[in-house]
Protein backbone atom coordinates (compact mmCIF):
# COMPACT_ATOMS: atom_id res chain seq x y z
CA UNK A 1 0.00 0.00 0.00
CA UNK A 2 1.50 3.34 -0.43
CA UNK A 3 2.34 5.51 1.95
CA UNK A 4 0.52 8.70 2.30
CA UNK A 5 1.59 11.90 4.11
CA UNK A 6 -0.29 12.42 7.77
CA UNK A 7 -3.01 14.08 8.51
CA UNK A 8 -3.16 16.73 11.59
CA UNK A 9 -5.88 17.60 13.68
CA UNK A 10 -5.51 21.26 16.09
CA UNK A 11 -7.56 20.29 18.79
CA UNK A 12 -9.17 23.41 19.00
CA UNK A 13 -10.24 25.40 22.24
CA UNK A 14 -10.20 22.68 25.08
CA UNK A 15 -13.10 24.17 27.17
CA UNK A 16 -15.08 23.38 24.31
CA UNK A 17 -16.56 20.24 22.00
CA UNK A 18 -13.48 20.01 20.25
CA UNK A 19 -11.75 17.38 21.83
CA UNK A 20 -14.49 15.04 22.55
CA UNK A 21 -15.41 15.21 18.89
CA UNK A 22 -12.04 14.60 17.48
CA UNK A 23 -11.75 11.66 20.12
CA UNK A 24 -14.73 10.43 18.81
CA UNK A 25 -14.14 10.84 15.24
CA UNK A 26 -10.89 9.08 15.45
CA UNK A 27 -12.57 5.99 17.18
CA UNK A 28 -14.79 5.85 13.63
CA UNK A 29 -12.24 7.44 11.30
CA UNK A 30 -11.38 4.41 8.12
CA UNK A 31 -8.85 6.93 7.18
CA UNK A 32 -6.40 5.67 9.65
CA UNK A 33 -6.69 2.06 8.31
CA UNK A 34 -4.42 3.94 5.26
CA UNK A 35 -2.47 6.84 6.77
CA UNK A 36 -0.97 8.26 10.20
CA UNK A 37 -3.49 10.89 11.87
CA UNK A 38 -1.60 13.63 14.18
CA UNK A 39 -3.48 15.59 17.17
CA UNK A 40 -1.91 18.67 18.48
CA UNK A 41 -2.56 19.94 21.61
CA UNK A 42 -2.71 19.73 25.25
CA UNK A 43 -2.52 16.53 26.70
CA UNK A 44 -3.64 17.30 30.18
CA UNK A 45 -7.20 19.30 28.80
CA UNK A 46 -7.48 16.90 26.33
CA UNK A 47 -7.64 13.86 28.45
CA UNK A 48 -10.07 15.99 30.83
CA UNK A 49 -12.59 16.23 27.45
CA UNK A 50 -12.58 12.99 26.96
CA UNK A 51 -13.68 12.03 30.18
CA UNK A 52 -10.91 9.24 31.03
CA UNK A 53 -7.13 9.53 31.15
CA UNK A 54 -7.23 5.42 29.99
CA UNK A 55 -9.15 6.75 26.85
CA UNK A 56 -5.23 8.53 25.71
CA UNK A 57 -3.97 4.55 25.63
CA UNK A 58 -5.52 4.45 22.15
CA UNK A 59 -2.65 7.13 21.30
CA UNK A 60 1.22 7.81 20.71
CA UNK A 61 1.67 10.14 22.97
CA UNK A 62 5.07 12.78 22.09
CA UNK A 63 6.14 15.51 23.22
CA UNK A 64 5.61 18.25 20.26
CA UNK A 65 9.42 19.48 19.99
CA UNK A 66 10.74 15.68 20.04
CA UNK A 67 8.28 15.02 17.33
CA UNK A 68 9.95 17.81 15.03
CA UNK A 69 13.78 16.27 15.59
CA UNK A 70 13.26 12.81 14.74
CA UNK A 71 9.06 12.33 13.33
CA UNK A 72 10.09 10.13 10.16
CA UNK A 73 12.15 7.66 12.27
CA UNK A 74 9.81 7.79 15.69
CA UNK A 75 6.89 6.78 13.12
CA UNK A 76 8.65 3.64 11.74
CA UNK A 77 9.44 2.43 15.27
CA UNK A 78 5.72 2.95 16.24
CA UNK A 79 4.73 0.92 13.10
CA UNK A 80 7.59 -1.84 13.73
CA UNK A 81 6.02 -2.13 17.82
CA UNK A 82 2.67 -1.97 16.31
CA UNK A 83 2.83 -4.62 13.79
CA UNK A 84 1.43 -2.33 11.15
CA UNK A 85 -1.91 -1.44 13.27
CA UNK A 86 -2.28 1.82 13.43
CA UNK A 87 -2.95 4.61 16.41
CA UNK A 88 -3.42 8.00 16.06
CA UNK A 89 -0.62 10.03 17.29
CA UNK A 90 -0.92 13.05 20.04
CA UNK A 91 1.59 15.61 19.99
CA UNK A 92 1.54 17.00 23.63
CA UNK A 93 2.41 21.22 23.61
CA UNK A 94 2.92 20.65 27.14
CA UNK A 95 1.15 24.44 27.88
CA UNK A 96 -1.09 22.86 30.63
CA UNK A 97 -4.89 23.68 31.07
CA UNK A 98 -4.24 26.25 33.98
CA UNK A 99 -7.45 28.68 34.48
CA UNK A 100 -9.29 26.80 31.71
CA UNK A 101 -12.90 25.73 32.54
CA UNK A 102 -14.86 22.64 30.59
CA UNK A 103 -17.95 24.35 29.21
CA UNK A 104 -16.48 28.18 30.00
CA UNK A 105 -14.44 30.18 27.67
CA UNK A 106 -11.65 32.27 28.59
CA UNK A 107 -8.57 33.49 27.19
CA UNK A 108 -6.37 30.74 28.89
CA UNK A 109 -8.59 28.38 26.47
CA UNK A 110 -7.75 30.47 23.44
CA UNK A 111 -4.43 30.56 24.01
CA UNK A 112 -4.03 27.02 24.06
CA UNK A 113 -6.47 26.59 20.84
CA UNK A 114 -4.13 29.48 18.82
CA UNK A 115 -1.04 27.29 20.09
CA UNK A 116 -2.29 24.24 18.90
CA UNK A 117 -3.45 25.27 15.81
CA UNK A 118 0.32 27.73 15.37
CA UNK A 119 1.75 24.40 15.97
CA UNK A 120 -0.44 22.18 13.62
CA UNK A 121 -0.05 24.93 10.56
CA UNK A 122 4.19 24.44 11.57
CA UNK A 123 4.22 20.65 10.71
CA UNK A 124 2.25 22.22 7.11
CA UNK A 125 5.04 24.52 6.21
CA UNK A 126 7.94 22.17 7.86
CA UNK A 127 6.44 19.80 5.10
CA UNK A 128 5.95 17.14 7.06
CA UNK A 129 1.69 17.14 6.13
CA UNK A 130 -0.10 18.22 3.67
CA UNK A 131 -3.47 17.83 5.21
CA UNK A 132 -5.33 19.98 8.01
CA UNK A 133 -8.13 19.42 10.17
CA UNK A 134 -8.96 22.12 12.59
CA UNK A 135 -11.19 22.10 15.51
CA UNK A 136 -13.78 24.19 16.60
CA UNK A 137 -12.03 27.49 18.24
CA UNK A 138 -14.07 30.96 19.56
CA UNK A 139 -12.83 33.94 17.95
CA UNK A 140 -13.29 36.21 20.51
CA UNK A 141 -10.79 34.26 23.06
CA UNK A 142 -8.26 33.60 19.91
CA UNK A 143 -8.61 37.22 19.68
CA UNK A 144 -7.37 37.72 23.14
CA UNK A 145 -4.73 35.19 22.81
CA UNK A 146 -3.10 37.67 19.88
CA UNK A 147 -4.61 35.81 16.47
CA UNK A 148 -5.59 38.65 14.48
CA UNK A 149 -7.55 36.84 11.57
CA UNK A 150 -11.42 36.92 11.54
CA UNK A 151 -11.42 32.68 11.45
CA UNK A 152 -9.03 29.78 9.70
CA UNK A 153 -9.76 30.48 6.54
CA UNK A 154 -8.19 33.82 6.18
CA UNK A 155 -5.28 32.67 8.91
CA UNK A 156 -4.42 29.83 6.19
CA UNK A 157 -4.57 32.44 3.20
CA UNK A 158 -2.20 34.77 4.77
CA UNK A 159 0.04 32.41 4.70
CA UNK A 160 -0.15 30.02 1.75
CA UNK A 161 -0.96 32.22 -0.55
CA UNK A 162 -3.82 32.51 -3.40
CA UNK A 163 -7.08 33.34 -2.72
CA UNK A 164 -8.85 31.56 -0.01
CA UNK A 165 -12.47 30.33 -0.78
CA UNK A 166 -15.10 28.83 1.80
CA UNK A 167 -16.92 26.41 0.81
CA UNK A 168 -19.41 23.84 2.40
CA UNK A 169 -20.32 20.45 1.48
CA UNK A 170 -23.03 18.66 2.98
CA UNK A 171 -26.31 18.22 2.47
CA UNK A 172 -26.73 17.28 -1.27
CA UNK A 173 -24.51 20.43 -1.57
CA UNK A 174 -21.49 22.47 -2.05
CA UNK A 175 -21.43 26.11 -1.49
CA UNK A 176 -18.95 28.52 -1.99
CA UNK A 177 -18.98 32.17 -0.60
CA UNK A 178 -17.74 35.47 -2.54
CA UNK A 179 -17.61 37.15 0.66
CA UNK A 180 -17.02 35.58 4.04
CA UNK A 181 -16.68 37.38 7.51
CA UNK A 182 -18.04 40.74 6.78
CA UNK A 183 -20.43 42.74 7.91
CA UNK A 184 -23.60 42.53 5.33
CA UNK A 185 -23.47 46.64 4.96
CA UNK A 186 -20.34 46.33 3.38
CA UNK A 187 -21.15 42.99 1.26
CA UNK A 188 -22.39 45.21 -1.83
CA UNK A 189 -19.11 46.96 -2.05
CA UNK A 190 -17.34 43.87 -2.11
CA UNK A 191 -18.81 42.20 -4.54
CA UNK A 192 -17.43 43.22 -7.52
CA UNK A 193 -16.79 41.64 -10.58
CA UNK A 194 -13.28 40.58 -10.25
CA UNK A 195 -13.85 38.90 -6.67
CA UNK A 196 -17.02 36.67 -8.27
CA UNK A 197 -15.33 36.36 -11.23
CA UNK A 198 -12.72 34.34 -8.97
CA UNK A 199 -14.34 32.62 -7.32
CA UNK A 200 -16.28 30.88 -9.79
CA UNK A 201 -13.05 30.18 -11.19
CA UNK A 202 -11.17 28.99 -7.86
CA UNK A 203 -14.88 26.79 -7.07
CA UNK A 204 -14.27 25.28 -10.96
CA UNK A 205 -10.75 23.96 -10.78
CA UNK A 206 -11.37 22.70 -6.63
CA UNK A 207 -14.50 20.52 -7.97
CA UNK A 208 -12.14 18.83 -10.80
CA UNK A 209 -8.85 18.30 -8.59
CA UNK A 210 -10.61 17.60 -5.22
CA UNK A 211 -13.87 16.41 -6.27
CA UNK A 212 -13.11 14.51 -9.37
CA UNK A 213 -15.85 16.52 -11.01
CA UNK A 214 -14.94 16.52 -14.93
CA UNK A 215 -17.15 19.43 -15.35
CA UNK A 216 -18.85 21.18 -12.79
CA UNK A 217 -22.24 23.32 -13.06
CA UNK A 218 -21.87 26.38 -11.45
CA UNK A 219 -24.87 28.19 -10.34
CA UNK A 220 -24.64 31.78 -9.05
CA UNK A 221 -26.48 33.40 -6.47
CA UNK A 222 -27.83 37.09 -6.77
CA UNK A 223 -27.10 39.42 -4.12
CA UNK A 224 -30.72 41.36 -4.22
CA UNK A 225 -34.40 39.57 -3.44
CA UNK A 226 -34.96 37.94 -6.76
CA UNK A 227 -31.36 38.56 -8.24
CA UNK A 228 -33.23 41.88 -8.51
CA UNK A 229 -35.76 41.25 -10.78
CA UNK A 230 -34.06 42.82 -13.03
CA UNK A 231 -33.52 45.93 -11.59
CA UNK A 232 -36.23 46.45 -9.61
CA UNK A 233 -34.96 45.34 -6.21
CA UNK A 234 -31.66 46.65 -7.21
CA UNK A 235 -29.66 47.14 -10.16
CA UNK A 236 -26.52 44.93 -8.94
CA UNK A 237 -27.16 41.72 -10.64
CA UNK A 238 -27.36 43.26 -13.77
CA UNK A 239 -24.00 45.73 -14.15
CA UNK A 240 -21.96 43.49 -11.59
CA UNK A 241 -23.09 39.77 -11.49
CA UNK A 242 -24.58 38.67 -14.96
CA UNK A 243 -21.74 39.89 -17.27
CA UNK A 244 -18.99 37.90 -14.95
CA UNK A 245 -21.46 34.70 -15.44
CA UNK A 246 -22.26 35.88 -19.81
CA UNK A 247 -17.91 36.23 -20.22
CA UNK A 248 -17.28 33.40 -18.20
CA UNK A 249 -20.09 30.83 -20.22
CA UNK A 250 -17.71 32.46 -23.64
CA UNK A 251 -14.74 30.63 -22.42
CA UNK A 252 -16.89 27.52 -22.30
CA UNK A 253 -17.63 27.44 -18.29
CA UNK A 254 -21.11 25.64 -17.47
CA UNK A 255 -21.77 28.37 -15.55
CA UNK A 256 -25.62 30.25 -14.67
CA UNK A 257 -27.68 32.80 -12.96
CA UNK A 258 -27.57 35.46 -11.49
CA UNK A 259 -30.03 32.78 -9.36
CA UNK A 260 -33.23 33.71 -7.03
CA UNK A 261 -31.24 32.63 -3.38
CA UNK A 262 -34.55 31.16 -2.01
CA UNK A 263 -35.07 28.50 -4.36
CA UNK A 264 -31.84 27.83 -6.08
CA UNK A 265 -30.03 25.57 -3.26
CA UNK A 266 -33.50 23.42 -3.11
CA UNK A 267 -33.04 22.88 -7.05
CA UNK A 268 -29.44 21.61 -6.29
CA UNK A 269 -30.08 19.43 -3.05
CA UNK A 270 -33.25 17.75 -4.62
CA UNK A 271 -33.01 17.95 -8.32
CA UNK A 272 -28.88 17.76 -8.14
CA UNK A 273 -28.89 20.63 -11.40
CA UNK A 274 -25.93 21.81 -9.79
CA UNK A 275 -22.77 20.68 -8.33
CA UNK A 276 -22.14 23.51 -6.51
CA UNK A 277 -23.72 27.18 -5.68
CA UNK A 278 -22.09 30.58 -5.12
CA UNK A 279 -23.68 32.65 -3.02
CA UNK A 280 -22.73 36.16 -1.95
CA UNK A 281 -22.29 36.28 1.73
CA UNK A 282 -22.55 34.11 4.93
CA UNK A 283 -25.78 32.93 5.86
CA UNK A 284 -27.10 33.50 2.61
CA UNK A 285 -25.34 30.58 1.54
CA UNK A 286 -24.58 28.81 4.87
CA UNK A 287 -27.72 28.74 6.02
CA UNK A 288 -29.33 26.37 3.73
CA UNK A 289 -25.96 24.13 3.94
CA UNK A 290 -26.13 23.86 7.23
CA UNK A 291 -30.22 23.19 7.89
CA UNK A 292 -30.20 20.33 4.60
CA UNK A 293 -26.81 18.77 5.73
CA UNK A 294 -28.57 18.15 9.57
CA UNK A 295 -25.08 18.87 11.22
CA UNK A 296 -22.94 17.24 9.34
CA UNK A 297 -21.49 19.51 6.83
CA UNK A 298 -17.73 20.25 6.01
CA UNK A 299 -15.89 23.15 6.01
CA UNK A 300 -13.45 23.11 3.28
CA UNK A 301 -11.21 25.59 2.92
CA UNK A 302 -10.54 25.83 -1.22
CA UNK A 303 -7.76 27.25 -3.21
CA UNK A 304 -5.09 26.87 -1.24
CA UNK A 305 -1.42 24.29 -2.00
CA UNK A 306 -2.84 22.72 1.44
CA UNK A 307 -5.87 20.89 2.22
CA UNK A 308 -7.85 21.85 5.04
CA UNK A 309 -10.77 20.96 6.75
CA UNK A 310 -13.13 21.60 9.74
CA UNK A 311 -16.74 20.61 11.45
CA UNK A 312 -19.64 22.75 10.36
CA UNK A 313 -20.04 24.08 14.88
CA UNK A 314 -18.39 25.57 17.12
CA UNK A 315 -17.32 25.43 20.65
CA UNK A 316 -20.62 24.66 21.54
CA UNK A 317 -19.15 25.75 25.17
CA UNK A 318 -22.84 25.02 26.40
CA UNK A 319 -22.61 21.21 25.94
CA UNK A 320 -18.83 20.69 26.62
CA UNK A 321 -18.11 17.43 28.65
CA UNK A 322 -21.84 16.12 29.14
CA UNK A 323 -21.82 13.30 26.52
CA UNK A 324 -24.12 15.30 24.13
CA UNK A 325 -21.63 16.38 21.41
CA UNK A 326 -21.89 14.42 18.05
CA UNK A 327 -18.36 13.72 16.27
CA UNK A 328 -20.39 13.28 12.56
CA UNK A 329 -19.32 16.31 11.19
CA UNK A 330 -15.92 15.91 12.16
CA UNK A 331 -15.70 12.40 10.98
CA UNK A 332 -16.97 13.73 7.50
CA UNK A 333 -14.27 16.45 7.76
CA UNK A 334 -11.59 13.84 8.49
CA UNK A 335 -12.56 11.06 5.70
CA UNK A 336 -13.01 14.04 2.95
CA UNK A 337 -9.59 15.74 4.22
CA UNK A 338 -8.32 11.86 3.69
CA UNK A 339 -10.20 11.66 0.41
CA UNK A 340 -9.35 14.86 -1.52
CA UNK A 341 -5.69 14.48 -0.51
CA UNK A 342 -5.94 10.94 -2.29
CA UNK A 343 -7.55 12.49 -5.55
CA UNK A 344 -4.47 14.94 -5.23
CA UNK A 345 -2.25 12.26 -5.58
CA UNK A 346 -4.25 10.75 -9.04
CA UNK A 347 -6.46 7.80 -6.99
CA UNK A 348 -9.50 7.10 -8.31
CA UNK A 349 -11.53 7.77 -4.74
CA UNK A 350 -15.50 7.25 -4.79
CA UNK A 351 -17.43 9.83 -3.07
CA UNK A 352 -17.59 10.03 0.65
CA UNK A 353 -20.71 10.35 1.98
CA UNK A 354 -20.70 13.60 2.77
CA UNK A 355 -20.63 14.17 -0.94
CA UNK A 356 -23.50 12.18 -1.81
CA UNK A 357 -27.43 13.31 -2.28
CA UNK A 358 -29.42 13.39 0.33
CA UNK A 359 -33.02 12.29 0.30
CA UNK A 360 -35.10 14.75 0.58
CA UNK A 361 -38.38 13.24 -0.68
CA UNK A 362 -39.95 13.50 3.40
CA UNK A 363 -40.08 17.01 2.05
CA UNK A 364 -42.30 16.21 -0.61
CA UNK A 365 -46.07 15.49 0.30
CA UNK A 366 -47.27 12.10 -0.94
CA UNK A 367 -49.11 12.41 -4.49
CA UNK A 368 -52.85 12.99 -3.95
CA UNK A 369 -52.20 14.23 -0.42
CA UNK A 370 -53.97 17.50 0.85
CA UNK A 371 -52.56 20.20 2.53
CA UNK A 372 -53.76 21.23 6.06
CA UNK A 373 -55.05 24.77 5.62
CA UNK A 374 -53.76 26.85 8.24
CA UNK A 375 -56.42 27.62 10.87
CA UNK A 376 -55.60 30.94 12.88
CA UNK A 377 -54.78 30.72 16.77
CA UNK A 378 -57.76 31.46 18.58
Amino acid sequence: MKKRNPIVISMGDPAGVGPEVIHGALKRAKALASRDVIVVGDVVSYARSVGESTELHGYHIVPYEDFLVASADMMREFERVGKGKRKPYFLDLGVGDGGIDLGEGSAASGAVAVSALSAAVDLLEHGSVDTLVTGPISKLWAREAGFDFAGHTEFLGSLFGGQPVMLFVGGGLKVALVTIHVPLKDVRELVTYERVESIIRAVTLTLQHDFAIDSPRIAVCGLNPHAGENGRIGNHDQQVVEPVIRDLKKEGYDVSGPHASDTVFLRAAMDQSYDAVVAMYHDQGLIPAKLLSCGEAVNVTANLSVIRTSPDHGTAYDIAGKGMARADSMLAAIELADAISRRREGEDVPPCPIELPINLSALKPPRGSRRHKAVPAP
